[in-house]
């Protein structure tokens, strides 16, 4: 997963410092920048979680070779040629990789002159300008550092288990029991209106499971009036039979 776009307020002072030791450090200096950037990490340990921030520093790192390997001009002598251009950003990106061995992030370098022009050929403003992270064209030479986790450290991605019958049976259980349990002021066709969809959308829920839902929410066959209050001593009469006189009938489960 690429982190190379993101940021965190108050970082700009340890990004600075980084780059500093980034761009003006020789060769002979890369071991002392190495620990003068781990001793700032670690003397900020204390305000952030140390491997995102270190992470979202790398990947500003990176965002910043590339703003600087677009901007660059043949008057510097170190970017004077193409030759020149992509030797001295792809070494100043994947230094990122020892700046940064703390938190093990992988460097993607990629700088590379337009597909017209020669190693030799001294570099154009205007083509830098047009530079992307695809590979080369014509006019358009590429420009690319990312840096990203290691794949090692980025746990697969397993799926659920898919719900099986017994989840099935606990939800409609769960749906019956609502049911024989007394709701203030319902009616009957409002009792049996909530409930029966309740237990027919388990049907959606369980596809998988290739069952028949038997969603049966009906009043006592003594009740002709839909709009009559439903009493809890009639709902503690229920059963999953059919309704009869004195009786309501809750059934939510499957037919098998």
């Amino acid at each position: 997963m690429s982190a190379r776009r993101e940021g965190r307020a108050g970082e700009a002072g340890l990004v600075a410092l980084e780059w500093l030791l980034v761009v003006a450090a020789p060769a002979g200096l890369a071991a002392l920048a190495v620990v003068l950037v781990q001793r700032v990490a670690d003397d900020t340990a204390e305000q952030f979680s140390a491997s995102p921030a270190r992470r979202s520093a790398a990947a500003l790192a990176a965002l910043e070779v590339e703003r600087q390997a677009r901007a660059a001009t043949a008057a510097n002598p170190r970017t004077a040629t193409w030759a020149d251009w992509q030797s001295y950003f792809a070494a100043r990106c994947e230094r990122l990789a020892i700046l940064y061995t703390d938190v093990a992030v992988e460097v993607d370098t990629a700088f590379a002159w337009p597909t017209t022009a020669g190693g030799a050929d001294s570099i154009s403003e205007a083509a830098l300008a047009a530079a992307t992270e695809a590979d080369p064209s014509g006019s358009a030479p590429q420009v690319r550092c990312n840096v990203d986790e290691p794949i090692s450290t980025v746990a697969p991605v397993v799926p659920p288990p898919l719900p099986s019958i017994e989840d099935f049976r606990l939800a409609a259980r769960a749906i019956a029991d609502a049911a024989a349990t007394l709701r203030p002021g319902d009616s009957w066709a409002r009792w049996k209106a909530h409930f029966e969809p309740l237990c027919s959308d388990l049907a959606a829920a369980y596809a998988h499971l290739a069952i028949n839902v038997l969603s049966h929410f009906n009043k006592p066959d003594d009740q002709p009036d839909p709009t009559a209050a439903v009493t809890q001593d009639l709902l503690d009469a229920a059963t999953p039979a059919p309704p009869a006189s004195g009786r309501p009938q809750i059934k939510c489960e499957a037919d098998r």
